[in-house]
């Protein structure tokens, strides 16, 4: 690995030869959890944890030998890209604790721009203006402040890009019907209503525009999502006319596999290896939907592995049946992996694995009743949005649609009340609310929305075992956190007596102990937290204690019935690699490798 001063970035070596080079961590830096590229190719901006647990942002110029660590920028939040730059290559933008800011990077502490509370990356132009993704659809803000105004309506959008004119940007659906799912083009001029976002490729991987160094022709970069890999793809480079908005050309090679990228407008690529330590930092579904390439397993409460089993895979959502003797996962097709994902039942007293669903679709997040007799599941088969179905565990019968959306968004299914009774889900388009739906054995019910006032961004809904409570997760303070409120009061529309916060830095996905006193969940930089309840009479709730770091990309997971063990998608590799083997290569000049 090299550690000598490297030729400057951004002035492309002579005789058109492509150079590369390693960039080693600072001391004590380990689980990068992503990095972006400055304009001028000298530059890379990364968010790492160090020694003392802290994540942050860090600055490397190319010229000098050490990165260093920028002042205010702690605990960036942003699952696909924790930075982005500035035009100029002098400000960083990023978010934490639910806030857009900018920060210089010669000194000076960070400003704040707007509430960015779902934040899923962003860019800048030259005429300042700030584009950034959110489960809402794209927005657009002045660089030096004010409200976010939407430019698409469309549920999750992620990681814009603009390209040089500053009006048309890239831009990545990872959701969606069948052949709706990819990278569009949008413009930030006309109306909302008549803005029209068109489908450029179909990789659920961003895309950034590069220059070819002559004319208006350049490439889009963009890692081949179709190529399965432990978290890994290869990365591609496709001709395109920035005049006429168009591919046109063939997808090459010029990197793999890789696990994140970035790229400048001066011949600079800066890419991870699929051995980079830890963390989060793979640019792809891996971060934005929790798919995880490895077996099932088993942790204990100090996170050691207990046992795996099932076959290698890419797996999502997990569940275990109310009697413990099944799980039910989402698992990809590996011929097809970002359009194809069914549900498995894998049955641990025969250690055999059964295929549940069959469709071409995407089928995901497999929801118990509470005699493990049926599955709710969602699905987005027949070019559809997201709808629910359910299916006899047994197998002995049909997939039956169970509601449809309430309006024309997405929708997902999260628990089943102990009653049976109720089957809560929240949508995943433009009011993220959570719903409840009667259910008498088959779908005859009329879904009615949770009523919490004006929160936002609610998901991840889970019955206590007692179905006196429902414990989920909001961004009502600007950040996701975990809170619990009475179901009683909300089942019957009443107004609600009560609302806790049960985090105390943020967190998602709600895990109840089956005795109902102790409430389980994944803080927001990747840690198993546990909290003691009394769910007895007036909610209380004790101190979050920290229990393991999970693996890298997990967002979901369940825990056993005495809260001992814990359920989820580990990668083969799980925390075995120190930080000394994290690889970031920059490479200068590598479209003269396209041009031989």
């Amino acid at each position: 690995m090299s550690t000598s001063v490297t030729p400057l970035a951004g002035q492309e070596p002579a005789g058109g030869q492509v150079s590369q080079f390693e960039i080693p961590l600072p001391k004590g830096v380990s689980a990068v959890t992503g990095f972006a590229l400055s304009p001028d190719g000298r530059k890379l901006v990364f968010a790492a944890t160090d020694a003392s647990g802290h994540n942050r942002l860090w600055l490397r110029s190319f010229d000098v030998l050490d990165a260093r660590p920028l002042e205010g920028t702690e605990d960036p939040s942003a699952p696909l890209a924790p930075a982005f730059w500035s035009p100029d290559s002098r400000s960083i933008g990023f978010v934490a604790g639910g806030k857009l800011m900018r920060v210089g990077i010669t000194g000076g502490l960070p400003v704040t721009i707007c509430d960015a509370p779902n934040f899923y990356g962003g860019t800048w132009s030259r005429d300042g203006g700030i584009v950034f993704g959110t489960n809402q659809g794209i927005m657009k803000v002045s660089a030096a402040g004010g409200s976010p105004a939407a430019l698409t309506r469309e549920g999750l959008a992620v990681a814009p890009s603009f390209l040089p004119d500053g009006h048309h940007f890239t831009y990545m659906r990872p959701f969606g019907a069948v052949g709706k799912t990819g990278v569009y083009l949008a413009t930030v001029e006309g109306k909302l209503d008549e803005r029209i976002s068109t489908r450029l490729l179909d990789s659920v991987t961003p895309a950034y525009y590069a220059p070819s160094g002559a004319g208006s022709s350049g490439y889009l970069i963009f890692m081949n999502s179709h190529v399965p890999g432990p978290n890994s793809a290869p990365l591609m480079a496709q001709p395109f006319d920035r005049d006429k908005l168009k591919l046109n050309g063939d997808a090459v090679p010029i990197a793999q596999p890789v696990t994140n990228y970035s790229v400048s407008a001066t011949g600079v690529l800066v890419y991870s290896l699929s051995d980079t330590a830890g963390g989060v930092d793979v640019a792809t579904l891996n971060n934005a939907g929790g798919v995880v390439h490895g077996q099932l397993a088993w942790f204990d409460r100090e996170g050691k592995i207990l046992g795996r089993f099932g076959d290698s895979g890419s797996y999502r959502h997990v569940a275990l049946s109310p009697d413990g003797t099944r799980v039910a996962f989402d698992r990809a097709d590996p011929n097809n992996p970002s359009k194809t994902r069914n549900i498995w039942l894998y049955d641990r007293a025969r250690g055999v694995t059964t295929r549940f669903t069959f469709d071409s679709g995407w089928d995901s997040n497999p929801t118990w009743s509470p005699d493990g007799s049926r599955i709710v599941f969602a699905s987005n088969r027949d070019n559809s949005q997201w709808l629910l179905y359910q299916k006899p565990s047994n197998l002995a019968g049909e997939d039956e649609l169970l509601t449809k959306s309430n309006d024309g968004t997405g929708i997902i299914p999260s628990s089943w009340s102990p009653d049976g009774r109720f089957l809560l889900y929240f949508n995943i388009g433009v009011s993220n609310k959570l719903w409840l739906l009667p259910v008498n054995g088959a779908a005859n019910g009329e879904s009615k929305r949770v009523d919490s006032g004006t929160e936002s961004g609610q998901g991840d809904g889970m019955f206590s075992p007692d179905g006196r409570w429902i414990a989920y997760s909001s961004n009502a303070s600007g950040r996701t956190d975990i809170y619990v409120r009475p179901f009683n009061e909300i089942g019957n529309e009443r107004p609600a007596s009560g609302k806790w916060m049960v985090s105390s830095a943020g967190g998602f996905s709600p895990r109840w102990r089956r005795d109902g006193s102790e409430l389980f969940y994944l803080s927001l930089d990747g840690t198993a937290m546990s909290v003691a309840v009394d769910t007895s009479g007036v909610f209380r709730a004790g101190a979050p204690k920290p229990l393991f770091k999970i693996p890298s990309g997990v967002l979901f997971w369940d825990v056993s019935a005495d809260g001992k063990r814990f359920l989820m998608p580990a990668p083969t590799d799980t925390a075995t690699r120190p930080a000394s083997q994290a690889r970031i290569v920059v490479v200068l000049n590598w479209r003269a490798a396209l041009q031989k």
